[in-house]
């Protein structure tokens, strides 16, 4: 541009016309910005987190999956797992979200040699990751429509036996990620047949002998611990507020204790046991609780002051049965003395009989 002063005195100066060869190379309808690959990059990276985090998002979600067992109950039991890749030493154990879908790979096992007849069985789907973890073992899911029938090359290629449409499968699996559940180790979980775990027990040793237990999340449910310090901690809250005598604390294994309850009863087992304040104004001391469950996310899923008789009404049942005692007491001393006089007084006349009878 020219200054004010110069275009006064010479005007404007004017552009030299331009040529089709002066003018920038054309990249389609209009020229890409340099920072345009720049978004796209950061888009598709955008994606691939939110792709991420919705995946694992789903994983720990996930409560339970389905995996196929082999000699199940024996020693021999073991978890059916497959090969990843190419090398021979890397597997990952084969686990389904929908039952449907591990029974029918189950079926299209048979065929294979060196290979029985597999159960269907549900294993906690956290446990699973983390152990086989532990056993350098991955973990490979087939979520729900990712297990179907293969294509047919011609229509005419149809299976005679039920065996040979049931092997016909086309699979798609989803590895789990490392950062699932990371942090965890096997021993965060307990071995029903090996590692013990502790109840406390009201009324132990008699017909009314039962298991601590609380409403959770609707279900009745038997409560467990870790470890005794943990139970013995709530058999005195229990004891507190609930009954006269602490619920007896006993060592069980998780495997006995399962066999051993009703199957309308569920089983939950005692992350952690956190001492809290109740603030008195605001409750009742015959409604207020002295146990309370939560969850991970600190929701209130149950609370319970006691599943034994309340104190009051063993007060008033133990002075009933004083009572009951003491008149039953008195009747017995009563019926005693009565027996008494009546024996004198048979001993009184028959020793009289006898002397009269020594005269003659």
């Amino acid at each position: 541009m020219m200054s004010a002063a110069a275009a006064d005195d010479e005007g404007p100066e004017l552009e030299p016309s331009r040529t089709s060869d002066d003018l920038p190379e054309s990249r389609g309808s209009a020229e890409v910005a340099p920072w345009t690959t720049d978004l796209e990059t950061l888009a598709k990276r955008m994606k691939a987190v939110r792709q991420d985090y919705e995946l694992t998002q789903r994983f720990e979600a996930l409560s339970a999956a389905w995996v196929l067992v082999f000699d199940a109950d024996t020693d021999d039991e073991a978890v059916y797992s497959m090969q990843i890749g190419d090398d021979e030493d890397a597997h990952a154990v084969l686990a389904f979200e929908e039952e449907s879908d591990a029974k029918r790979y189950a079926i299209s096992l048979r065929d294979e040699p060196n290979t029985g007849t597999a159960s269907v069985q549900a294993l906690d789907f956290e446990a699973l990751v983390v152990t086989s973890r532990d056993a350098d073992f991955a973990v490979a899911v087939v979520f729900q429509g990712d297990l179907g029938a293969s294509p047919k090359v011609d229509e005419h290629e149809v299976p005679i036996f039920a065996s040979d449409a049931a092997a016909a499968l086309s699979m798609s699996v989803t590895m789990v990620p490392d950062e699932v559940f990371a942090g965890k180790s096997a021993s965060d979980y307990v071995d029903p047949a090996e590692d013990p775990i502790w109840v406390l027990v009201h009324d132990a040793g008699t017909a009314d002998a039962q298991y601590f237990s609380m409403m959770l999340n609707g279900s009745d449910s038997v409560v467990c611990f870790r470890d005794e310090d943990s139970a013995s901690r709530c058999g005195d809250a229990l004891r507190t507020t609930g009954t006269l005598r602490a619920p007896e604390t006993q060592e069980v294994l998780l495997e006995d204790l399962l066999n051993s309850i009703s199957e309308e009863c569920d089983v939950c087992l005692v992350d952690e046991v956190v001492e809290t304040v109740i603030d008195s104004a605001e409750t009742d001391a015959d409604t207020r609780p002295s146990i309370v469950a939560s969850d991970d996310d600190d929701t209130v899923v149950g609370s319970a002051r006691s599943s034994a008789t309340p104190t009051s009404v063993i007060e008033s049942l133990q002075k009933l049965f004083d009572r009951t005692d003491a008149a039953e007491s008195d009747a017995a001393s009563g019926e005693q003395a009565d027996a008494a006089s009546g024996e004198g007084s048979g001993e009184g006349s028959g020793e009289g009989s006898g002397a009269s009878d020594g005269p003659r």
